[in-house]
């Protein structure tokens, strides 16, 4: 595949430059207008290449570039565009951008190929917005619809339908897509690994077997609010002290669940009307259980729900559980997985099957099509931070195994 690395390079750089700030990390939140700049960079790319392209209900963004067969079932691959606070160039947007010089390059250089070939930009993939990942894609593979996600508030309590004005006039797109998706070959992810195995190891692509899901809840501590001076500490009713011995055991759970590779965090803790000298008499707290073992997420969702009523005895709060997600882990298709297994030998990558600690858009698209996901090495293992960064051979590597992989089927 011979193509101009740096014109590519330097349409990366404009496109995840998309919402810098004063640090160097990237605000492009889903649904703001960094994010909705970002898709109209790719547009106006798209335009000269003679690509379809169609933005849905849900604000996925689709490009087409048929084959020379139409009965042929599509193959589709992408990823997402948006990113967490102050966070980085390459979480998604790599994943994006790899399709879109595969699809630029078989359109500039009128590559034959009987399959058509698809790429997405799924919206609102990351969950740091609304606290629900994978927005987009499960809108469109009809896990979810805008009455339940109505619930789902960022900061300033706005919803994601606040957001999807396309809902207003083109509903029947989401059905569409979910039926489009269900007749689809198959979906290929690329996206950096997001954690330290692959450079460790020095692997080129990482296969991925399964995703890990998510089980999360919002807890609501609600104590009593008292002057800090006056009220002494055997007659306190103290909501934050419940939430810090709450991260404490969360903590605690996670780890007696490492070797079946589950995780558990709180990520979030916000106390209202704080200050020095008041006892906090209200605080919320996130968190968020992962795991590919699901007897072993559930074990720690027990263990949690176990402290808290005990929390409730011994401090004399009130704990309210609200739960936000509670997903399984999904299996990737081995057929898709052994195709790129057999491209990486064909060119020399080394490689290795492995698990997705992350979720990601493929695990919904996973329910209606079979999906595989490859990952490439992110140096340090670093991602949701403005450190983020890719080596160049990796991205080079990107490039060429997704390319391989999708004439290798659609040929």
């Amino acid at each position: 595949m011979d193509y101009d690395f740096n014109k590519w390079m330097s349409d990366y750089r404009v496109i995840s430059a998309v919402g810098e700030n004063a640090e160097g990390g990237i605000d492009r939140l889903a649904y703001t207008d960094y994010d909705f700049a970002a898709r109209t960079e790719l547009l106006n790319r798209a335009y000269g290449m003679r690509l379809q392209c169609f933005l849905d209900a849900a604000e996925n963004l689709w490009f087409s570039k048929p084959g020379t067969d139409p009965d042929l079932p599509p193959l589709l691959i992408g990823s997402h565009l948006d990113t967490v606070p102050n966070g980085g160039r390459y979480d998604g947007v790599l994943g994006v951008m790899a399709g879109f010089q595969v699809l630029r390059y078989l359109a500039e250089n009128k590559v034959a190929h009987r399959r058509t070939v698809e790429l997405v930009a799924f919206s609102c993939e990351e969950s740091s917005r609304f606290n629900l990942s994978t927005i987009g894609s499960k809108l469109a593979c009809g896990m979810t619809d805008p009455e339940k996600l109505k619930k789902y508030k960022d900061a300033s309590g706005s919803s994601p339908v606040d957001f999807l004005s396309r809902l207003k006039y083109a509903p029947e797109s989401l059905e569409d897509r979910r039926k489009h998706l269900s007749e689809i070959l198959g979906y290929i992810e690329l996206h950096i690994e997001q954690g330290p195995v692959l450079e460790t190891g020095g692997i080129d692509v990482g296969i991925v077997e399964s995703i890990a899901a998510p089980i999360r809840l919002r807890v609501d501590f609600t104590g009593r609010s008292d002057h800090s001076g006056a009220c002494p500490m055997d007659l306190r009713s103290d909501a934050l002290v419940g939430a810090a011995l709450t991260i404490a055991e969360v903590e605690r759970l996670g780890r007696s669940e490492a070797s079946s590779r589950s995780v558990a965090t709180v990520g979030t803790i916000n106390v209202p009307h704080q200050a020095m000298n008041v006892v906090p008499g209200a605080c919320t707290i996130h968190v968020d259980i992962r795991g590919i073992d699901r007897s072993s997420m559930e074990r720690i969702y027990a263990g949690l729900r176990d402290f808290l009523q005990k929390l409730r005895v011994e401090r004399g709060l009130k704990i309210e559980e609200t739960l936000l997600s509670d997903e399984y882990p999904v299996p990737m298709d081995r057929h898709l997985g052994e195709i790129i297994e057999r491209n990486c030998k064909n060119t020399g990558l080394s490689y290795r099957w492995m698990p997705s600690g992350a979720g990601h858009d493929a695990m919904n698209v996973a329910k209606l099509a079979p999906s595989a996901m490859i990952f490439i090495p992110c140096v340090g293992g670093i991602s949701h931070n403005l450190k983020e960064n890719v080596l160049e051979k990796d991205l080079r590597n990107s490039i060429q195994i997704l390319y391989e992989v999708v004439m290798d089927i659609c040929r």
